[in-house]
């Protein structure tokens, strides 16, 4: 596994994406960093991202295997990122991070918390994956395989 920095991620972003880094060192919240340099990472590297809080209780290689990108569902507020999976380079992830800069600035974006999860987070990404046109190639895993399962109530439904 790999634990990045937020000096690493900017390395990312200046890097490999240097189109987004003024949008990037605007955001006013260190989340909000954290939240688009997920899709970063899956775009250019692929693999599984994780948020720290996120234990996995058994092996996933059956929940990615012949997948090229998953994401899951929650039942709140449709997707979320706090747990997701890619190859490097899919097009879901493309478009994410082009989606980005459109969501930056919005309207809506009256509180801090809606700022955060309209702009970058959970709810963003759902809105992204409903104007992606290619959804075919990408595996939403239901609630009751991931979301539900916890270290707390580590009853899980079966892959």
């Amino acid at each position: 596994y790999m634990l990045w920095t937020d000096h690493e991620l900017h390395g990312l972003i200046a890097t490999h994406y240097p189109w987004f880094l003024p949008i990037y060192n605007s955001y006013p919240h260190n989340i909000q960093r954290s939240d688009s340099s997920r899709y970063f990472l899956l775009h250019r590297y692929g693999g599984v991202y994780a948020d720290l809080d996120i234990v996995s209780t058994r092996s996933i290689d059956r929940l990615i295997a012949g997948h090229e990108a998953l994401l899951p569902l929650t039942p709140n507020i449709g997707i979320t990122n706090a747990v997701m999976a890619s190859t490097p380079g899919h097009e879901f992830f493309g478009f994410v991070i082009k989606e980005l800069e459109r969501y930056s600035k919005a309207w809506y974006q009256a509180s801090r918390h809606m700022e955060i999860v309209s702009s970058t987070g959970p709810t963003f990404l759902w809105s992204a994956f409903l104007h992606y046109t290619g959804k075919p190639s990408v595996a939403l895993v239901p609630p009751a395989v991931w979301g539900k399962c916890t270290v707390c109530h580590p009853q899980c439904a079966e892959m």
